[in-house]
C-alpha cells in the first residue's frame, strides 16, 4: 500500500485530505476491497496528525460505504462505489470542477492550460503515463 501524504499548510482540512486520499487509492485499484487499512494509530503517527482526525475520516468513508469499520479488527475497503444515499448530484459535481476552473483561472491559467491541467489529472488517476500522488 502507497504511504498517505497530506499537506499541513493547505487550507483543506486534514480529515478531508486523508479521506480523499484513501478514496483515490480505491477508485484506482491501488487499495483493492478485502485490504485492511492502516489503525487510526499507525496512521495518525505516519502522517503526524492526531489519530481522532483519522477515526473522524475513516467514519466519513464508512457512511460512503466505502470502508466498514468493525471494532477490535480494524477498518477494511469493502466497496469501490459510493452508497446511493452518499452519491453526489451531476449539478453538485459540476459546481465543484467550476470552482476548480475558477481557481486556476484566478492562479492565471488559461483555458487550453486548464483543458491540459484536466487531462493529466485525467491520466494519473486512470494510470495512464507516470503515476501521481495519491
Amino acid at each position: 500500500m502507497q504511504a498517505y501524504r497530506i499537506d499541513p499548510e493547505s487550507n483543506v482540512p486534514l480529515v478531508h485530505q486523508v479521506v480523499r486520499r484513501i478514496r483515490v487509492q480505491i477508485a484506482r485499484g491501488v487499495v483493492e476491497v478485502g485490504t485492511f487499512l492502516p489503525s487510526v494509530r499507525d496512521l495518525g503517527a505516519q502522517l503526524d496528525i492526531n489519530f481522532n482526525t483519522v477515526a473522524k475520516a475513516y467514519r466519513l468513508l464508512e457512511k460512503e460505504g466505502l470502508i466498514e469499520i468493525r471494532h477490535g479488527l480494524g477498518a477494511r475497503v469493502c466497496g469501490t462505489h459510493v452508497s446511493n444515499e452518499q452519491k453526489p448530484e451531476k449539478n453538485i459535481l459540476l459546481d465543484e470542477l467550476q470552482d476548480v476552473i475558477a481557481q486556476l483561472t484566478l492562479s492565471g491559467a488559461n483555458q487550453e492550460e486548464v483543458v491540459d491541467l484536466f487531462a493529466e489529472a485525467i491520466g494519473r488517476h486512470y494510470g495512464e503515463g507516470e503515476a501521481g500522488e495519491a
